[in-house]
């Protein structure tokens, strides 16, 4: 079963994600390369790798649906980009951190699999987000 995780920031060398159906976030250590790619997607000045693949597929008719990481192993997370054309689905096995570039500045699905969340992530609860805010506000 995959869940939908939604980015939500990158601190220092980590990016989290959030499950918000079950409520696990997720860590995962990314290069610096990573980093500066989200960062130049977001302030686009020059057409980027990950801009010009965007513009090829579009100009054959076809899109990205979703980024998939489907396995953990060796510390590396793998993962689809899943190309959409009529009816037919393509999975294309990509870096896991060019797949996040493609997903940040396109705002492209992230899909995970269950398992994986569940091995690799933690569990969220509100007191948990309450006592957060509490210790690091200011006084």
């Amino acid at each position: 079963m995959t869940r939908k995780i939604s980015f939500l920031t990158i601190v220092g060398d980590t990016a989290y994600f959030f499950c918000k159906g079950i409520n696990y976030l997720l860590p995962i250590t990314v290069t610096a390369n990573c980093i500066s790619n989200i960062i130049s997607s977001q302030n686009f000045t020059v057409p980027r790798m990950h801009n010009t693949f965007i513009r090829t597929l579009n100009a054959f008719g076809t899109k990205i649906s979703s980024i998939s990481l489907y396995q953990y192993t060796s510390n590396t997370f793998l993962a689809y980009i899943r190309i959409k054309r009529d009816r037919e689905t393509l999975d294309i096995n990509s870096s896991f951190e060019d797949c996040l570039v493609l997903a940040v500045s396109n705002d492209i699905k992230i899909l995970i699999e269950e398992r994986i969340l569940l091995e690799r992530g933690f569990f969220v609860s509100k007191e948990m987000v309450e006592k957060a805010l509490i210790e690091n506000s200011p006084t």
